[in-house]
């Protein structure tokens, strides 16, 4: 979606004696007014209302944007929370059919497939995907208004000479609905027009405990309700060495290790994963970025989701969700950020040990945020090797480009330039363009990977 154009600058005044500089300079306190007096407690909403951190201050960020997705009763709801859109915000949308589970079937047609198969037979099954996300995108309630708050948030930040910067997405269902490639109109998509991060409900470094114990004041006798913990960002920097475990089987191995191996002595190889993770729990391991090209494995059992990979001597290792959560990974004290170029290393399940009625999700994401690190990258799905190998090339080429870009951000240009690319009569650069969108990125929006020098 493109910015509207800046106000111009002009003389002539406006009735009433105002010119246009002090039109805009009252509409600004009036609006920055407004948003101080919206209450900064709880105490006239809904218990619903609560689970989507319905708080707004004057001190949020009119800039951001926070979308909210939760599931009841094979239902889903959305709120868009942005604090100068405070009535429009609280207007949820409510669908009642939910829509098809996009990525999941992936996985599953996956299965019969062998390596003799042919990619254009898999090209087909990722294009499905992709018509899938249109048909949700022009059909469902739920994309329409989100374009239209999204419009009227742009408005109202053009007046303050403002705009969006970036869109914090907290999807609670089991759905995996593909935010990041909702098309909206002119050929723009959500993920590619705008910052979008990834969050769930998760104690980390970014939440703020003195807003949750406000909630808890106002509903202790409210059953098992545990309220969001809302994360805030604060910009930093990853610095440090490059950190890898990379897959030997894969074809495409030769390629990345050649991308990272460029890196000289700011690069640390691990042989298998079992290296990978004793490094990521040194407390004394200075790492700005951890790499980790391998095989992912999506189980129903979200806690039997595991990353397997082989070393030059075809030894497999593997670590599952449920076994990693015996290290502490000091390292994360630190600000890092953890890739997983791996097959369904960004899917969530639902988290059967979470003591509450609602549907939480976790996986390998929400752990790496967790323990401490600052940003996660991994798919939605499962993706060919060749197109992986590509993915880390032009990360890394775009990191090199806008070294003071956010990693949040880079996803974005990357994405950018998949729209600008993409050619629906042809299979090759649908397939690239609905890879390059499965790439999602978790953690705090602000956060620059510093890579070294070369």
């Amino acid at each position: 979606m493109k910015n509207l154009p800046p106000i111009s600058p002009g003389s002539r005044s406006l009735p009433g004696g105002n010119s246009p500089e002090e039109m805009l300079r009252k509409k600004k306190l009036q609006e920055l007014e407004d948003i101080s007096k919206i209450e900064t407690t709880n105490s006239n909403k809904t218990k619903d209302d609560i689970t989507f951190t319905a708080q707004l201050t004057n001190k949020d960020d009119p800039t951001v944007v926070h979308l909210y997705v939760i599931e009841e009763d094979n239902k889903y709801r959305i709120r868009f929370y942005n604090a100068l859109l405070p009535k429009e915000g609280f207007q949820e949308i409510k669908e009642l059919k939910p829509p098809r589970k996009f990525f999941s079937r992936l996985k599953d047609e996956y299965i019969h497939y062998t390596d003799k198969d042919i990619n254009a037979e898999i090209l087909e099954l990722h294009r499905q995907v992709s018509a899938d996300v249109k048909i949700f995108s022009h059909r469902r309630q739920a994309a329409k208004k989100i374009h239209e708050w999204l419009q009227i948030l742009e408005k109202k930040l053009h007046l303050n000479q403002e705009k969006l910067s970036y869109i914090v997405i907290n999807d609670r269902t089991s759905f995996e609905i593909p935010w990041e490639i909702l098309e909206l109109p002119n050929n723009q998509y959500l993920g590619a027009s705008f910052v979008t991060v990834r969050w769930q409900d998760i104690s980390s470094k970014y939440t703020e405990d003195k807003d949750i114990e406000a909630v808890n004041e106002e509903y202790t006798n409210e059953g098992n309700l545990l309220p969001v913990k809302r994360p805030i960002f604060k910009h930093e920097s990853c610095s440090g060495q490059i950190v890898g475990c990379i897959n030997k089987e894969f074809r495409t191995a030769n390629l990345e290790e050649s991308v990272i191996k460029k890196y000289g002595n700011s690069y640390k190889e691990c042989q298998n994963i079992n290296d990978f993770i004793e490094v990521l729990n040194d407390a004394s391991a200075e790492i700005c970025l951890a790499f980790i090209s391998c095989h992912g494995y999506y189980e129903d059992n979200i806690y039997e989701m595991k990353l397997v990979a082989r070393d030059d001597q075809e030894e497999a290792y593997e670590i599952s969700l449920n076994l990693i959560y015996r290290y502490k990974f000091s390292s994360f004290k630190k600000p890092s950020i953890i890739f997983m170029n791996a097959c369904h290393s960004g899917r969530l399940g639902k988290d059967e040990w979470q003591d509450s009625p609602e549907y939480f999700l976790t996986g390998f994401a929400t752990f790496f945020l967790e323990k401490g690190a600052s940003g996660v990258i991994g798919t939605l799905g499962a993706v060919l090797d060749e197109y992986a190998a590509k993915f880390t090339e032009n990360f890394f080429e775009k990191c090199r480009e806008y070294p003071k870009l956010p990693a949040a951000e880079i996803l974005k240009k990357m994405r950018e330039d998949a729209v600008k690319n993409y050619k629906p009569t042809d299979p090759e650069s649908e397939f690239i363009f609905l890879i390059t969108f499965m790439y999602v990125y978790y953690g705090n929006p602000l956060t620059v990977l510093q890579l070294p020098q070369i």
